[in-house]
């Protein structure tokens, strides 16, 4: 909800795998879209970190892309979770203390927290 208005004004377009069509191949429409990526937005929790295909094809693709081409890295502490092992993630700064994860925090705290890290989104692809 809190990125919602920054896509609505066409500030930003969002893309995740919801949007892969039936009978379209997920796989190369996935890759696809890390090539073209311009910020990878990494939402780190305790299933995050686990899942193989986002460790072992997700993260190395868009680091690739932030050391080649410049896509912007950001990676959020949603909830606990053994975020060092994300690497090479852990190289780049984190949007929030990884050791206070958003879910720790009050909502009101999370909600200030979640607005600032998608103005910085925002201000990243349309400057003023």
């Amino acid at each position: 909800l809190h990125l919602k208005p920054y896509v609505r004004d066409g500030t930003v377009t969002a893309w995740d795998d919801t949007k892969i069509e039936t009978g379209e191949k997920w796989k190369q429409a996935i890759e696809r879209e890390l090539r073209s990526a311009t910020i990878a937005l990494f939402l780190v929790t305790a299933n995050f970190v686990g899942s193989d295909f986002i460790n072992s094809i997700e993260i190395p693709a868009l680091i690739k892309a932030a050391e080649e081409k410049g896509t912007r890295v950001f990676w959020v502490a949603v909830s606990p979770a053994a975020y060092e092992k994300a690497s090479p993630l852990t190289d780049y700064q984190c949007a929030n203390d990884p050791n206070k994860p958003l879910s720790k925090l009050a909502r009101a705290q999370r909600d200030q927290k979640l607005t600032d890290i998608c103005r910085e989104i925002g201000n990243l692809t349309n400057p003023i």
